[in-house]
């Protein structure tokens, strides 16, 4: 995986120490469901839209073991 520069403070999803301005990290994205599946529904005769899933993204400093 190619490592980011942190652009702001983050915390570490291994080992929940800071990762600072200007450090190397990973980030890691877990999906839920169908983030890009989108469908219009009509509720009482209003439309709405019903997002079918998210997506997280994790950061891990340099130094941790991320597992595949």
């Amino acid at each position: 995986m190619k490592t980011k520069r942190a652009g702001k403070r983050y915390q570490c999803r291994g080992c929940d120490a800071p990762i600072e301005k200007g450090d190397d990290y990973y980030a890691r994205s877990v999906s839920v469901g169908s983030p890009g599946k989108e469908t219009w529904d009509r509720s009482s005769g209003y439309p709405v839209v019903v997002v079918h899933g998210f997506r997280m993204v994790y950061k891990f400093h340099a130094g941790c073991v991320v597992a595949s």
